[in-house]
């Protein structure tokens, strides 16, 4: 019960936050002029707060990445700081080699967030599947075989 108590007053909390950064984005889309650096701020402050009240919403929110998934987030994170080391080094001036390296990380980075959110995304694809075709169009319902796993 605690746990749960916990887990709704932080959702409670997540989005009054976001509700905040909605509106701090309202009010920054009103202005004459827009500033785009104070737009992307709060985009992003959204997304993050976004990805909070997803967790919260999930009953193991609050467990530790399992061991194999921690080790990749590990190598993913090595590898960011690799990149961005790489980044440093470069000429300022050199705009094409900057954008092309602000690329690698922001790959580097969409595997990490990937790897962090990472939920049984394994067996998936075992998983119910939504019909593409409209209730009335479709067959009655037969049993379906599920796929073998390779082993």
């Amino acid at each position: 019960p605690a746990a749960m108590e916990e887990r709704g007053s932080g959702l409670r909390l997540a989005v009054a936050k976001l509700t905040a950064r909605a509106g701090a984005l309202g009010n920054l889309a009103k202005a004459e002029e827009i500033d785009r650096e104070a737009v992307d701020e709060e985009v992003h402050g959204i997304d993050f707060l976004m990805d909070v009240v997803r967790r919260r919403c999930h009953a193991d929110a609050a467990e530790p990445l399992p061991a194999d998934c921690a080790a990749r987030l590990r190598n993913h994170v090595t590898e960011l700081s690799d990149e961005v080391r790489r980044a440093r080094c470069l000429d300022p001036d050199d705009m094409p080699a900057l954008d092309l390296q602000l690329q690698v990380i922001a790959g580097a980075l969409r595997r990490i967030h990937r790897q962090a959110e990472q939920r049984g995304a394994a067996f998936r694809r075992w998983g119910a599947r939504p019909s593409a075709m409209p209730p009335s169009a479709e067959a009655p319902a037969a049993p379906v075989k599920s796929p073998t796993p390779a082993l």
